[in-house]
């Protein structure tokens, strides 16, 4: 059926039409001119194979996202249907596997005619972003309070380019509840993006909650109230499992380590030096009242291994000022003692975070500077690019699996310092339009398995986050799901001004890209 539909736009090209809607773009679609009324009071999303939990709640919920303004006829007698009317989307699971890691086949077909609507998946993770992609082919139109399904017949394929297809969410230097967590995790489902990085501690704060060390939060976070219990962390992680994204966890070190040391002063240096920024102070190698940062950092990835099932752990790496560990002079005479230098005892930290990773049979990721500062990396090591490509080809060409996330920098004004907009929303296309592998070999970049755009927080909160972040990081979700083919900017400037619609109708605080209007079903401002 599909390769009839695609025989007969490649044929007859007026009788199709490009659909000029979905976002991200879909790896192919084929499509035409038809149309068809559904009949809302009675069209339902129905599991056709496997029985799934997971399927079954996201059906219930896709229900009220395909349906937005409520199930029609309020303005008149009920529609009667043709009996051949389409009346329901089968989704056919294959697979009762429903494990979620990066290599979870998340492939799915969509089919949609008159009279027929089928949505086939590997796994029930394929079947969400499916049920995303349908709902988007659903409109409603105001006038008649009807709900219809476009560019009829609709045959689509599709996967992700990428498997990695992060955002980082910083939560040191501003809180955010775990209500506002669970939000960020509707909007990356609604992107097809898969995974957040809970960048959960820094210099700023340390809200995470460790039994085994209580006082790194009772002095470390803001506020008792702000703080994340290991409850909390299972929530956000079961809350972003059955919704197809994973959550990896930051414990940033051994660098940025003054909030873990205002309830442990062990664990930090002093050097007066570098102390007027609470970014320099590293963590210290010295056991001091049977303190040790590395025995706190081990039962941090302990805790944070037992919340997350995703099989990687991010331990930092970064902007670590090793001239803060020579300023200090019993840190001085313990590298003179143990026969090493700065660099030596940069080495030493690493070293250990790897080994309690590896104990807990994960996958360490690092930020770059490691690989910056000449130390030894194992070569499972994922390492994630955050100051340009030039180095990302570095990485990649020194045999690593890479991340990149230089370009797309959310805080920035300008980022990746490509182009500069009069109007700031536009800065999404500098996202969109930077493309991860450019300029590698293929050889090269196969060794990039996706990226990741990154919100720091010293400028946002829970109550700007949606307007901060969205529709922008949009752009990096579509760079980095659709092929690499779709780079028509005038085409895409339409498709993601709908699309920051439909996130406004699921509430997300978002801005548009063009004068339009969006029909919201509730005023967000409604007491």
């Amino acid at each position: 059926m599909r390769l009839s539909v695609l025989v007969l736009c490649a044929l007859v090209a007026a009788a199709c039409a490009d659909v000029t809607v979905l976002w991200p773009q879909p790896a192919s679609v084929s499509s035409g001119t038809g149309s068809v009324t559904l009949d809302a009071a009675a069209f339902s999303l129905r599991s056709e194979c496997q029985s799934s939990k997971i399927l079954a709640a996201a059906l219930s919920r896709f229900e009220g996202f395909v349906f937005p303004y409520g199930r029609g006829g309020k303005r008149g007698a009920p529609r009667v249907m043709d009996s051949s009317t389409v009346a329901f989307l089968g989704v056919c699971v294959a697979s009762p596997s429903e494990a979620l890691g990066l290599d979870t086949d998340v492939s799915y077909s969509l089919y949609l005619s008159a009279t027929t609507a089928v949505l086939n998946a590997t796994t029930v993770f394929g079947a969400l972003h499916g049920l995303e992609t349908f709902s988007q082919l659903v409109d409603y139109d105001w006038q008649s309070d009807a709900y219809s399904m476009s560019y009829l017949p609709v045959a689509i394929d599709d996967a992700p380019r990428f498997p990695w297809r992060g955002l980082l969410v910083d939560t040191a230097r501003h809180y955010y509840d775990v209500e506002s967590l669970l939000h960020i995790v509707d909007t990356l489902a609604q992107n097809k993006m898969n995974v957040m990085h809970w960048h959960i501690v820094d210099a700023q704060s340390f809200p995470l909650v460790s039994s085994a060390y209580p006082n790194l939060s009772t002095a470390g976070a803001y506020h008792p109230t702000a703080v994340y219990t290991p409850a909390d962390l299972e929530l956000v992680v079961s809350y972003a499992y059955e919704r197809g994204v994973n959550v990896l966890f930051e414990l940033d070190g051994p660098g940025h380590s003054y909030a873990m040391a205002l309830g442990y002063p062990e664990l930090g240096v002093d050097c007066p030096t570098y102390e007027a920024n609470i970014n320099n102070i590293p963590q210290n190698p010295i056991v001091s009242n049977g303190i040790s940062a590395l025995a706190v950092v081990e039962s941090l990835y302990n805790l944070t291994a037992a919340a997350s099932p995703f099989p990687f752990i991010h331990t930092g790496g970064d902007e670590v000022v090793q001239a803060c560990w020579s300023d200090n002079a019993a840190v001085v005479e313990w590298m003179k003692d143990n026969g090493l230098n700065t660099q030596g005892l940069y080495q030493y930290f690493e070293d250990a975070y790897q080994g309690f990773v590896a104990a807990l049979n994960r996958t360490a990721l690092i930020w770059e500077d490691p690989f910056d500062n000449g130390l030894k990396i194992p070569t499972e090591t994922i390492i994630e690019v955050w100051r340009n490509q030039a180095t990302l080809q570095e990485v990649v060409a020194a045999g690593y699996r890479a991340i990149l996330a230089a370009p797309y920098y959310l805080d920035q004004q300008i980022p990746n310092a490509t182009v500069t907009h009069y109007e700031w929303e536009d800065t999404w296309q500098n996202f969109w339009g930077s493309d991860p592998v450019s300029g590698l070999s293929a050889a090269e970049a196969e060794l990039v398995i996706g990226g990741e755009a990154c919100m720091w927080s010293e400028q946002v909160m829970p109550t700007n986050f949606d307007s901060r972040v969205w529709p922008r990081a949009s752009g990096f979700a579509e760079r980095f799901w659709s092929p690499a083919s779709v780079n028509n900017l005038a085409n895409a400037i339409g498709r993601l001004n709908a699309h920051s619609c439909r996130m406004q109708i699921r509430g997300v605080y978002c801005g548009p890209i063009e004068p339009s209007f969006c029909l919201l079903p509730t005023s967000p401002f409604a007491k």
